[in-house]
């Protein structure tokens, strides 16, 4: 009896633990495509010299799209919001990283941004995943909510 009882929870690990990847999997899949988006506005303002917004529309689009994410979320309308409010952002970014592309030095000061910020995200992302250690106590510090 008690082989069976050993057998069960160690199937019931395995299973949350897969939940658990497939879960991360999703969030790191999603967090790509979103920065990707995020970027790839930002290249199209750039390319097309836009002109940076009257900050008071820049503001008002993001609160406005993050109120409007928030009142979505558990619908169907939120991942295109979060696609939405992304886009937005990279859009109100381009002026400004064209500018320092501009600027003497601009490619590398812009270049420095973009690979310090990922070796960053990368080294901290593997020391969660492969350390296994909850960082759930930063929940309260790192959401509203």
């Amino acid at each position: 009896m008690e082989p069976r009882v050993i057998q069960a929870s160690a199937t019931q690990g395995i299973e949350a633990q897969s939940s658990t990847n497939k879960v991360l999997r999703n969030t790191y899949w999603l967090l790509s495509l979103t920065l990707f988006f995020s970027a790839a506005m930002t290249a199209v303002a750039v390319s097309v010299n836009a002109q940076p917004m009257h900050w008071l529309l820049s503001l008002g689009g993001m609160i406005g799209l993050l109120f409007a994410l928030q009142s979505m979320r558990n619908s169907v309308w939120a991942l295109p919001l979060t696609f939405a409010f992304t886009g937005f952002m990279g859009w109100t970014m381009g002026p400004m990283i064209g500018y320092y592309l501009a600027a003497p030095g601009g490619a590398s000061i812009v270049g420095n941004a973009l690979f310090g910020t990922a070796a960053v995200f990368l080294s901290l992302s593997a020391y969660v995943i492969t350390t296994k250690k909850d960082f759930s106590f930063l929940g309260g510090f790192c959401s509203p909510a």
